[in-house]
């Protein structure tokens, strides 16, 4: 009996080993293996899986899992790999794009710039003001323009009185509608997915006054100031700046996506806080101050914004009614931390456009420091804002770990995390997916 039992274990021992198998060859398992920890425990293939989905939205593939469970690859050089695969980017600029809650927001084109075909396939405004045909305008009355959506030499026929300006840079067709929208609403994912891919830091992420997109974006960030409309403190601009606004708008592609940026007789803009989609969706400098603090501040506006003590508004430009509202018993707590912030986003309108009726001052004062526009805000929130982060650092953990919760981690996970988010994005990401907690079978 005692042989029998011998031989049976001897025979179940081959075919166990003889079963281990790398790269679909036979393995042989030794002693040692067992010694140094290669063979993991069955919920280390659970792990793998986790981390890929986290990284990059898809499953590992066989060869991966068995190169992890077996050993031969350790987590961090998994990471390595896929951290440059587009798959992980989409993922990051998911996270981070998304931020605000901006992704979905509308944007809309005055109908009088959207161009369509009439009976004779040439070009006229959409809503039908000024159209040609109803003016009793013949032939002269169109005019030949290579347009800004065409690359080359092409040329379309369009009402002169439409008013699009050289190379038809207020007016687009609507046939290239959907391309506008998919542009302005996939910027901000786009741009945290190449800022991320290159290792730019927060300032560069939040304050850069470069935009990255494609043509159609560019199209959308130069209708938006006007740049061909007079008003009683601005002019047109003359011949040569027309002519670098229509170079500028071709140098960039049509299609695919490139970090540029704009002419500088065109407003500043400073990242997040003046795309179309921000300045959309929070439609005064209140509102806009409010999503900041939301998405760089993880709380609500409140009097925390003052860090300084501040008791005063340093902008003159302020409407009597905010600086009223604003000096109020118990709105003051808040208005001269969120007012003084919000004042270096004066001049921008409800619907995103500059405002050159006024040019209103952007003089602002924000965590303790006196400055001026959207840029100084950002880089100042960068440099200085409250929780700044412990903010993205929270905002990342819950993203990729499906919506756990930030709090529940042990200290030193938190404060890891918090140290890493202190250079900037990619270390970051990092150190998330590095964390034992994320992969972790038993947890929460």
């Amino acid at each position: 009996m005692r042989n029998s039992f011998f031989v049976f274990g001897s025979l179940v021992t081959l075919l166990f080993f003889g079963a281990c198998r790398k790269d679909g060859a036979a393995r042989e398992v030794e002693e040692s293996d067992f010694v140094q920890g290669r063979l993991m425990r069955p919920n280390d293939a659970a792990k793998i899986r986790a981390l890929s989905l986290a990284a990059r939205d898809e499953l590992p593939s066989r060869a991966e899992v068995e190169a992890y469970t077996s050993g031969a690859r350790a987590k961090s050089e998994l990471l390595d790999d896929w951290s440059a695969q587009a798959s992980h980017g989409e993922r990051v600029g998911r996270v981070f794009g998304d931020l605000f809650g901006v992704s979905d927001s509308p944007f809309v084109i005055e109908e009088s710039h959207v161009l369509v075909p009439n009976e004779d396939g040439l070009l006229e405004s959409m809503n039908g003001t000024n159209r040609c045909q109803i003016d009793g305008a013949g032939e002269e009355g169109y005019e030949s323009v290579a347009p800004w959506w065409l690359d080359g030499a092409d040329t379309v026929r369009i009402c002169r009185n439409v008013g699009c300006g050289p190379a038809a840079l207020r007016c687009v067709p609507r046939t290239e509608g959907r391309k506008v929208l998919d542009a302005v609403r996939g910027e901000l994912a786009a741009r945290a997915r190449y800022a991320y891919g290159a290792n730019l830091d927060w300032n560069a992420l939040w304050a850069g006054e470069w935009v990255y997109g494609n043509r159609f974006l560019a199209f959308v960030y130069q209708y938006e100031a006007k740049p061909f409309e007079p008003s009683p403190v601005r002019a047109v601009p003359d011949a040569a700046q027309t002519s670098v606004l229509v170079a500028a708008m071709r140098a960039v592609p049509l299609q695919t996506n490139v970090r540029f940026t704009l002419p500088s007789f065109l407003p500043p803009r400073a990242g997040i806080v003046t795309s179309p989609q921000f300045l959309k969706r929070h439609n005064n400098f209140r509102s806009r101050v409010r999503g900041l603090v939301q998405a760089m501040a993880c709380e609500d506006v409140g009097p925390t914004l003052n860090t300084s003590g501040i008791a005063r508004f340093v902008n003159a430009d302020l409407s009597a009614f905010d600086k009223q509202h604003g000096v109020k018993a118990g709105c003051a707590s808040c208005h001269f931390g969120m007012d003084n912030l919000g004042s270096a986003l004066l001049g921008w309108s409800d619907v995103g456009h500059r405002e050159f009726w006024k040019m209103p001052s952007q003089a602002a004062h924000a965590f303790g420091v006196d400055g001026e526009g959207p840029g100084f805000l950002m880089r100042t929130w960068v440099a200085r804002g409250p929780g700044f982060q412990a903010c993205m650092a929270k905002k990342a953990w819950h993203s990729f770990s499906g919506g756990r919760s930030f709090e529940a981690l042990p200290k030193e996970t938190r404060d890891a995390l918090v140290a890493s988010a202190s250079g900037g994005l990619r270390p970051l990401v990092r150190a998330v997916l590095m964390a034992p907690e994320l992969t972790s079978v038993d947890a929460p």
